[in-house]
C-alpha cells in the first residue's frame, strides 16, 4: 500500500507527498531578519515538488522571494494563489505562466489535485473558511480537510 508523509517546515509550511505527488503548501522559507529561527530548507530542496498551494497574500503564507528561488530550481510545477493574488506574484517576478488563481467556493484541478476553497463569508459552507484536498496516486485516494470556523 502507498504512504502519506508529512513534513512541517514551520509556519504554516507542509509538504505532502504521496505516489508521484509532492506539494508544498504555505511555503516561508526565506531568511529575513524578522524570522525566529533560520529557514529549515532551501528552494533547491523542493525540485521535485508538483504542486505549490499558497493560501492567502502574508508573507508567511505567500513568500515571494523563496517563489522566484523555486521557479529557478523547479521549471514545472504550478503555483496555486487566492485569484487576486496572482497579479501581485506577478508582479514581484513570479512567472504568470506558473501562477493559477483559485477563488472562493470555485473548484479546481492541477494535476492529480484538486481542491474547493468554499466561501467564508455565509456562503454554501454556513462560514467555514475551509479547503478540502484531494491527492490521488494510481488507486491511492488520500482526503484531508482542514477547517477554521469562527469564535472556535
Amino acid at each position: 500500500m502507498d504512504s502519506v508523509s508529512i513534513t512541517w517546515y514551520g509556519q504554516s509550511g507542509f509538504r505532502l507527498a504521496a505516489g508521484d505527488s509532492r506539494i508544498l503548501i504555505d511555503p516561508f522559507l526565506t531568511d529575513r531578519s524578522d524570522r525566529r529561527y533560520p529557514p529549515p530548507a532551501s528552494a533547491a530542496d523542493f525540485a521535485d515538488v508538483t504542486l505549490v498551494l499558497c493560501t492567502h497574500e502574508h508573507v508567511d503564507h505567500l513568500d515571494l522571494p523563496f517563489l522566484r528561488e523555486f521557479c529557478a530550481v523547479n521549471s514545472q510545477a504550478p503555483i496555486v494563489v487566492p485569484a487576486p493574488v496572482v497579479e501581485i506574484a506577478a508582479k514581484a517576478g513570479v512567472g504568470r505562466d506558473r501562477l493559477t488563481g483559485a477563488a472562493p467556493g470555485e473548484l479546481f484541478m492541477v494535476r492529480n489535485v484538486g481542491n474547493i476553497v468554499p466561501s467564508a463569508d455565509g456562503g454554501p459552507m454556513g462560514g467555514v473558511a475551509a479547503a478540502i484536498e484531494q491527492v490521488a496516486s494510481g488507486s491511492l485516494a488520500v482526503q484531508a480537510a482542514f477547517s477554521l470556523v469562527d469564535g472556535m
